[in-house]
């Protein structure tokens, strides 16, 4: 009956939520920013996804280092050492299409955004 099939969907969904979320973390930037869009539209989605996916939207898993320090040496024409004093590699928070990381510049505390790598690409090729 109808009433078991919605319960048996729903075990399902909590089952599986947790793991669309994991894949979407490991995809990243731009499946990330989708989850999100998703986790508040009840028309599209499961609330078991819903509730998984919302986790993105505050706590999006960070890019490693290297890559970002690529994507700032490329964009600066120079190496990290040589534009900042000081530069910490863990970010304070990533989104999903960047992150920011904290930085000594000219003696002064701030903070520099950077891009994923391919994130304009991604953008791009999804829309």
């Amino acid at each position: 009956d109808d009433a078991d099939r919605a319960a048996r969907y729903q075990r399902l969904h909590g089952l599986y939520a947790p793991e669309a979320r994991k894949v979407v973390e490991e995809l990243r930037e731009m499946f990330v920013k989708v989850a999100q869009v998703l986790s508040v539209r009840p028309e599209a989605v499961p609330e078991e996804y819903r509730n998984e996916f919302r986790k993105l939207q505050d706590c999006a898993p960070p890019a490693r280092w290297d890559p970002i320090r690529h994507v700032l040496e490329r964009d600066l024409g120079a190496p990290v050492a040589e534009v900042f004093d000081q530069i910490d590699q863990e970010p304070l928070g990533a989104a999903s299409i960047g992150q920011a990381h904290r930085v000594v510049w000219q003696g002064r505390p701030a903070v520099v955004k950077v891009q994923y790598p391919d994130a304009a690409a991604m953008l791009r090729a999804d829309f």
